[in-house]
């Protein structure tokens, strides 16, 4: 797990790849409490999936709640309901990522279908928790106006997102792919910003409130 930054508000905790025990994590995230009390930031918990090491997450969760930190958790969405339940009381902000609405199609995508993933996103909402849900555009696969018009109809229907954001596919990753002499498939290009405006438009004009990225 890795603490990640968000903006200018953030701060980078233990952003190495080696292994933590929580105390060690706790004090990075203690040590730079003043930064986060003059620029307002907050703590996020992402990397691979933070949810998939609930026990050493729901610790951190708890120190960082003593110290009146807002807490963001960046989530991997396909884990078990009880998962979410456990940590939802400690957490200000989900970050949710939502690919596409069509099942068969996330499959084929990413490996997993996203019956799960809805779900636990219609359950936070029951449950008023805070969701930016992060669509990333990605050449191909969901960058179409028909393919943003089904999640924003998706998103209305389960009645809750705080506000929405959308991530321009990038190739800043193919670097780490010939670092570790694996060959980089997707060859996909950026949206688009004026692409990305009409998407925008979608979302706008259902009611929510879209971040600029």
């Amino acid at each position: 797990m890795r603490e990640t930054c968000r903006g200018l508000s953030s701060r980078c905790v233990g952003y190495s790849e080696k292994k933590m025990k929580t105390n060690e994590v706790t004090r990075e995230i203690e040590r730079d409490i003043p930064f986060y009390e003059s620029s307002g930031g907050d703590v996020t918990f992402s990397g691979g999936g933070p949810l998939l090491q609930i026990d050493f997450l729901k610790t951190l969760l708890l120190e960082s709640k003593k110290h009146n930190l807002h807490i963001t958790i960046d989530t991997a969405r396909n884990v078990p309901w009880h998962v979410f339940k456990e940590i939802l009381p400690y957490v200000d902000l989900f970050l949710y990522d939502i690919k596409s609405i069509d099942n068969e199609r996330h499959r084929i995508w990413t490996g997993i279908g996203n019956i799960n993933i809805l779900n636990n996103l219609t359950r936070l909402s029951v449950n008023d928790a805070v969701i930016r849900v992060r669509i990333p555009v990605i050449a191909g696969f969901n960058d179409t106006i028909n393919e943003m018009v089904k999640i924003a109809d998706t998103l209305w229907e389960i009645g809750k997102a705080d506000s929405i954001e959308l991530l321009p596919y990038h190739r800043l990753g193919e670097g780490k792919y010939k670092s570790f002499g694996m060959k980089y498939k997707y060859k996909g290009i950026p949206p688009k910003e004026s692409l990305i405006d009409e998407f925008m438009k979608i979302f706008r004009e259902k009611g929510f409130k879209v971040e600029e990225n």
